[in-house]
């Protein structure tokens, strides 16, 4: 691994077995799924590649797979497969949910098979551990290995790939605008409402990491214009912890940002628009709004 980032071998690499355990969790037999179950597990917890990408699952607020399963398991009455539960219709969040959910088994929290008849009614193990698959591991899975493969895509030829450009699970893509006073925990951001999103950040590792994320767009910008917009972001990134940097210079750094990236200029919109009013205050959330006229 490369100071601060990873080589398209080391990332190709763990994405493919990622891909691999995947596939064999889902051919296993009973007496071997849960050796495989904790392959995978220690692939995503362990793997650096893979921390990377699923650490913001752990932490991600939203959700909390305690409370969760323990609500699941009051759900249902004295017969087999009564029980029931919700999943979050919002991708990042299930996702979290489910992660989360899956680290509580493998560390013994979860009973697997008592739940599978609790939920689902089923009667055989091997029936237990396939429906279980289907139900909660493909829903993990699937949406994992989208922003594995919207990975591969940002990073394009790239050969040494910054960490940030493995941050895909910490941001919801809801279409926000500013407008008007602020109100409850969320800032609304200018032309359209915030929708069912309660996440916001809150402190300014949160919102340090929103913005590092950026970074794989810096491929769209002009060649001869791409170092002005990479010192610029990185400016914004300083600005989160850096009360010295006046939202005039984060202003300044914004406006460039957007005018040699529209993209960019667009996250940076929807970035403003989850921004928790512990920072509302902040050079960094004054400048955005100042250059984006939010």
């Amino acid at each position: 691994m490369k100071q601060g980032g990873f080589s398209r071998r080391e990332i190709e690499r763990s994405f493919r077995k990622f891909k691999d355990i995947v596939n064999d969790l889902f051919q296993a037999q009973f007496q071997t799924w849960g050796n495989v179950f904790t392959h995978l597990i220690t692939h995503c917890e362990k793997d650096p590649v893979m921390q990377v990408v699923t650490g913001p699952l752990k932490a991600n607020k939203n959700v909390d797979a305690e409370r969760w399963y323990a609500d699941a398991r009051g759900s249902g009455g004295s017969m087999v497969g009564s029980g029931h539960y919700e999943l979050p219709y919002d991708d990042e969040d299930r996702t979290a949910l489910l992660y989360q959910f899956f680290l509580m088994l493998e560390d013994g929290k979860v009973n697997l098979n008592s739940f599978c008849i609790g939920m689902y009614g089923t009667t055989r193990y091997q029936e237990s551990v396939e429906t279980f698959n289907r139900e909660l591991v493909e829903k993990f899975t699937r949406e994992v290995s989208y922003r594995l493969d919207e990975i591969m895509e940002d990073i394009g030829d790239q050969q040494e790939v910054p960490r940030e450009a493995m941050v895909v699970f910490h941001h919801h893509d809801y279409s926000l605008n500013v407008q008007g006073n602020i109100q409850g925990s969320n800032v609304a951001a200018g032309g359209s409402s915030i929708s069912d999103s309660t996440g916001t950040y809150t402190n300014h590792e949160e919102l340090a990491a929103a913005l590092e994320s950026l970074a794989p767009m810096l491929h769209e910008v002009a060649a001869d214009q791409r170092a002005s917009v990479e010192r610029a972001l990185q400016l914004l990134v300083q600005a989160t912890h850096d009360p010295s940097i006046s939202p005039e210079q984060v202003s300044e750094a914004t406006r460039t940002i957007s005018t040699n990236s529209p993209s960019m200029g667009e996250r940076l919109k929807k970035i403003a628009g989850k921004i928790g009013l512990s920072l509302v205050s902040s050079s960094i959330f004054l400048g955005i709004k100042m250059a984006l006229r939010l």
